[in-house]
């Protein structure tokens, strides 16, 4: 991060984590544990494994969550059960994707995910 962070002129509102699946989990871990280091979390697909432990009153950046209603691999109702403890957060956001299944392979999620970051990121002067 510290390499990234660099190169955006060491601004962390600039600097977002995405993870797919199980990267989810460790973009989650990364921004809970150094919160004031990134601008926001994009999770597609993903969920938050139970060995991450994070407290109601903890503080986590912006979070997007991108989850397809076709994903057979991780439901999106059992997702949302294992993001329980960050589920009411103000500064999450949902989207569900119409018949996309356990993938990146959605336009819509690229654009919600593009969107996400665009509206938080500092621009380049």
């Amino acid at each position: 991060m510290q390499n990234e962070l660099k190169e955006i002129d060491n601004d962390p509102k600039r600097l977002f984590l995405a993870g797919f699946s199980q990267g989810s989990s460790l973009a989650l871990n990364v921004g809970a544990t150094h919160p004031e280091k990134i601008g926001g979390i994009v999770m597609v697909a993903g969920f938050m494994s139970k060995f991450i432990k994070i407290e109601e009153d903890q503080e986590i950046p912006d979070l997007m969550v991108i989850h397809g209603d076709k994903d057979e691999m991780m439901p999106w109702g059992k997702a949302k059960r294992l993001l329980k403890t960050i589920y009411d957060r103000p500064n999450l956001q949902t989207h569900v994707v119409k018949d996309m299944g356990h993938n990146l392979y959605s336009e819509e999620a690229k654009a919600k995910m593009y969107e996400f970051i665009r509206s938080r990121a500092p621009t380049i002067n």
